[in-house]
């Protein structure tokens, strides 16, 4: 996991180790602190936030916690597959292009154009 650039320094394997929640600015910091996360004051409400924070026992991924995952993955994994299948096709796939299944959401927004832009923003700033 720390080697993967996306995901380094998200998690927490040591106490007093930092992690950062989403995207701060500041570099990491060194040293034992102390951070400015407080945990009981704004609870799960840090996730809005840019920062570093120290790793509490709480936060550490303990083998257990990882096993819990891995087993609940593979338990309801499966069921996952239910809701998120594609009709199945004779022959090849064939694609079009389409406003998709909300345009009046676009034309709300006041988002023109026929098709989503190539990077797909269309709809990206859409307040929900």
């Amino acid at each position: 996991v720390q080697a993967n650039p996306l995901v380094k320094d998200r998690y927490c394997f040591r106490v007093g180790d930092w992690y950062r929640v989403n995207f701060p600015t500041d570099p990491k910091p060194s040293g034992p602190g102390p951070d400015d996360c407080n945990r009981q004051a704004v609870g799960l409400n840090i996730f809005h936030e840019n920062k570093w924070c120290l790793c509490t026992a709480e936060d550490v991924i303990t083998e257990e916690w990882r096993n819990f995952v891995i087993e609940a993955a593979n338990t309801y994994g499966i069921e996952v597959a239910k809701y998120l299948r594609v009709k199945p096709v004779q022959g090849n796939l064939v694609f079009s292009k389409s406003e998709g299944s909300y345009p009046a959401m676009w034309t709300t927004n006041n988002q023109q154009g026929v098709f989503c832009d190539a990077d797909c923003t269309k709809g990206a700033h859409v307040v929900v």
